[in-house]
């Protein structure tokens, strides 16, 4: 039986981006998920901070508006009306909402779940460079109504956005859930038997399961090592503090930034991502490498052991594909430089 709702969802979303860019088979499949939801004028649709529910929207009537929240004050971002799309870069970006959204007029709101989207997303890419352009503009809506994509656009970047490869970097980083701590007033002689015994090279120095520090590999060698600090001495006279933690679910592009921006070999992953939380897990540079040859610090020794026109060029399509995955990631430049 002819689904007729399905088929007027699907005849309104063609018109605008990224339905646009969907063949008919690909619309008519997502058109059949859309839950379709009346808001009240005012009526907030989600709050800044909140997780992220498993869909998001495009407006087939009213106008909703981007406020952030900050020392209790609503400063408006943006506004959204027919046919803009909302609420999509956090489920890419596994974050919660950034903004609030509330209704300034009665909306009906096309509920569009991530399932059924993002593997569509992750194989076209046209839509690939519409979240990349988006993502990068702050909004969700870099186009206007009127725009329609180039086929030209496709040559541009067609060997640096292709599938769902271009995307591994906003993969969440894999944790290690097994840490291994040290109280602070350990020797350091037992704590370095003790990461010896385990074949790991760094140690999360805690308080009630609070990271206060850590101790790499490194910290022995330059500072025991060399005979400025004795063995005796308790863990607590070489370890780095405060220790750089972030939350589980934090991106491979993320955490590379991280790693390289604060020149450290390890995250360590809390319950709130600060340091006043239980600890959860670690995040090794070590760990990202293995797992994809192409990252940022390989890419720098990389054009360090150059001595080639030919192969910087092939190391410069490389540094584009992951810095378009910082912008698809809304990394700020300030991180990046």
């Amino acid at each position: 039986m002819k689904n007729t709702i399905a088929d007027r969802v699907a005849q309104f979303l063609k018109d605008f981006p990224p339905f646009d860019l969907l063949n008919k088979t690909q619309l008519v499949d997502i058109a059949s998920q859309v839950t379709i939801k009346y808001v009240e004028k005012n009526q907030i649709i989600f709050k800044q901070n909140e997780p992220t529910a498993n869909h998001f929207y495009c407006i087939h009537k009213g106008a909703v508006s981007l406020n952030e929240d900050e020392s209790n004050k609503s400063f408006w971002v943006d506004t959204y009306d027919e046919g803009d799309v909302f609420g999509l870069r956090p489920l890419f970006a596994h974050e919660p909402y950034r903004f609030t959204a509330i209704a300034q007029e009665e909306c009906i709101l096309y509920a569009i779940p991530i399932h059924a989207f993002k593997p569509i997303a992750e194989s076209n890419r046209k839509i690939g460079k519409f979240l990349i352009e988006s993502f990068a503009s702050l909004t969700d809506k870099p186009y206007n109504k009127e725009h329609k994509f180039r086929e030209s656009d496709d040559d541009i970047d067609s060997q640096l956005i292709n599938t769902s490869e271009d995307l591994f970097e906003m993969q969440p980083a894999k944790m290690v859930k097994t840490v291994i701590t040290s109280a602070k007033d350990k020797p350091i002689q037992q704590v370095a038997e003790i990461m010896t015994k385990h074949g790991i090279g760094s140690i999360i120095v805690a308080e009630n399961e609070i990271p206060i520090g850590i101790a790499t590999d490194k910290d022995i060698r330059t500072k025991v090592a060399t005979g400025k600090i004795g063995i005796t001495e308790p863990i607590s006279s070489i370890m780095s503090s405060p220790v750089i933690c972030y939350r589980n679910g934090i991106t491979i592009a993320q955490a590379q930034i991280s790693l390289m921006k604060h020149k450290i070999g390890h995250l360590c992953i809390t319950e709130d991502g600060t340091p006043n939380s239980k600890i959860v897990g670690i995040i090794s540079e070590h760990d990202i490498i293995v797992t994809r040859g192409s990252n940022p610090s390989v890419l720098m020794k990389a054009i360090k052991r150059s001595n080639s026109t030919k192969e910087l060029k092939r190391i410069r399509e490389k540094i584009m594909v992951l810095l378009k995955g910082y912008i698809f990631q809304n990394i700020p430049m300030t991180h990046i430089s």
